[in-house]
């Protein structure tokens, strides 16, 4: 695959990935504050048991012992009894573990999340501007509001462009969270640029611009 093909996908990869861990994270996070009664509920459901158990076993004694099978129905009732009894202990028990790999679950999504943001912090730091994708974003997606000697929706790019020579930086940072600078113009929208577009495009505008001005001078 083509090395700059990988470094324009790496931060979008990321940022999917990362977005991912949120929503584990934020479901997970809501499990731990969570209280459990779970782990209660299985001990009165074991207790029960127990009892019933006995009573059964007291009632089959007597059964026998006086050969009358009178208790033959509520022994069958205490059975059944029984069987719901270990089932809701089941699903109790169940429950509990659920729980207990949510909180796992958030114990890893955080340091997923910690792992993903130091990883997309370095692939930012290696991202270069590429002139060829930064004109073609100026052709997709800026070109619709501007032109570089007349006002359309925004103002001319040759007007603009002189303000942040020497400050890539700033132009970087506007292009990536527009703010309303000019009240005679609309606020630009957020184009939702990967990083390294708005690198590329930040750099093709102030070349292309210092390029034009140098033309227009006699």
């Amino acid at each position: 695959m083509d090395c700059n093909a990988c470094k324009q996908r790496a931060p979008d990869l990321v940022n999917r990935f990362d977005r991912s861990a949120a929503i584990h994270l934020e479901q997970a996070q809501s499990a731990h504050h969570e209280p459990s009664p779970h782990l209660a509920l299985v001990f009165v459901a074991g207790v029960t048991t127990v009892v019933l158990v006995a009573a059964i076993c007291v009632l089959g004694l007597r059964m026998v012992i006086r050969a009358h099978d009178r208790y033959g129905t509520p022994i069958f009732l205490l059975a059944l009894f029984v069987f719901l009894v270990l089932q809701f202990k089941t699903q109790a028990l169940q429950a509990n573990a659920n729980q207990e790999h949510r909180i796992l679950l958030y114990k890893q999504a955080v340091s997923k999340r910690k792992s993903l943001a130091t990883q997309q912090e370095k692939l930012y730091a290696k991202v270069e501007a590429d002139l060829e994708l930064g004109a073609q974003v100026f052709t997709q997606r800026c070109s619709a509001c501007h032109a570089w000697d007349r006002k359309v929706v925004g103002p001319p790019y040759l007007r603009v462009v002189p303000k942040y020579i020497g400050k890539e930086a700033d132009l970087q940072g506007f292009i990536r969270n527009p703010v309303k600078i000019d009240p005679a113009y609309p606020i630009m929208p957020n184009q939702g640029l990967r990083e390294v577009e708005i690198l590329s495009v930040a750099r093709y505008l102030l070349e292309e611009g210092q390029k034009r001005m140098r033309e227009m001078q006699p």
